[in-house]
């Protein structure tokens, strides 16, 4: 089905005999506006929409590769972000989408929108934000950086000592003298 990702009319997903409607498509990576990324291509999405009265339920797989910068060596690598999608849309007037409103615990898994379109490139574009590592590592056992001389511990290694002082060593010096 050849749906504008930005619109999707509820109206036209109920009209199908099935009441569903499959997304497959390549989105440019300059569409979802995401300034603090780079994307490695494009993104894969494909998702099924189904509407039950005034719900649409969004499930399917969204699929790209971002470049993140690794938090121990500061190297630059590519990311790939395979994230599956489950949302429940609800249609829901104004004392649910602006303002200030109690949350139900049932309300928390869900997304509320108000008029007959969803705008799906935006919600795409929370899943990618959502799935981007708060702590970004080029691999597990990535090493970092010296402490001391700085060099790249992944590269080469450093004469350095690695004296990690103990914060509690101030304490065994304490107990000595209170031994005596």
């Amino acid at each position: 089905m050849n749906m504008n990702i930005r619109e999707i009319s509820i109206e036209e997903i109920k009209k199908k005999a099935s009441s569903k409607a499959k997304i497959v498509r390549n989105i440019d990576s300059k569409t979802i506006e995401i300034r603090s990324l780079r994307f490695i291509g494009n993104i894969k999405v494909d998702l099924l929409l189904e509407a039950i009265e005034n719900t649409i339920n969004l499930t399917g797989k969204i699929n790209t590769e971002v470049e993140l910068e690794c938090n121990r060596c500061l190297r630059n690598f590519n990311y790939p972000l395979n994230i599956s999608v489950n949302n429940n849309f609800i249609k829901k007037g104004i004392d649910k989408t602006e303002g200030c409103f109690e949350l139900k615990k049932e309300d928390v898994d869900n997304l509320y929108f108000q008029g007959e379109c969803i705008d799906l490139l935006r919600n795409i574009r929370e899943e990618i934000l959502l799935n981007i590592p708060n702590y970004s590592l080029c691999k597990e056992d990535c090493l970092g950086f010296c402490p001391k001389c700085g060099i790249d511990l992944n590269c080469m290694s450093c004469n350095c000592k690695n004296n990690k002082e103990n914060p509690f060593a101030i304490l065994n010096t304490l107990i000595k003298e209170k031994e005596k």
